[in-house]
Formats: structure tokens, C-alpha cells, sequence
């Protein structure tokens, strides 16, 4: 099964965020391989390090905007 390549694909064509952004979604059968291939989601460990990441990643950048909405 053929994977993404950036240089002739889009990725929003083959790719999309969870709704809680912690993970990433093939869309279509290029982008479906492409997270199994390169394990995007983290899914082969027990830890789910990459979900915490990307929350942690999530709530600073909330915290950030709400910082920087509430200085204007």
C-alpha cells in the first residue's frame, strides 16, 4: 500500500485530527497506512506517550491563548 509523500500529496486530503486532537486520522486508504506504518498514534505502546503529549501540547496551547486574549 502505497504512503503519503508530502511532496505530491496534501495532507489535509489524507489526514484529519481526532476531535479531542490527540490523534491522527487517515482518511482515505494512503493516509490509513501511513499512520499504521510510522505509528503515528502511538497505538504499539502501553503508555499512550504520544496521546499525553500531545494533550499536554493541547492545554498550553490554551492556556497560551487565553494569556495572551486576556492581555488585550
Amino acid at each position: 500500500m502505497p504512503r503519503f509523500n508530502p511532496r505530491q500529496q496534501k495532507w489535509s486530503d489524507r489526514f484529519m485530527w481526532s476531535a479531542d486532537g490527540l490523534r491522527i486520522i487517515g482518511k482515505a486508504s494512503t493516509g490509513r497506512a501511513t499512520c499504521s506504518h510510522l505509528n503515528l498514534n502511538d497505538e504499539r505502546r502501553q503508555d499512550s506517550f504520544i496521546q499525553n503529549a500531545r494533550q499536554q501540547w493541547i492545554v498550553d496551547c490554551t492556556r497560551l491563548m487565553t494569556t495572551r486574549t486576556s492581555r488585550t
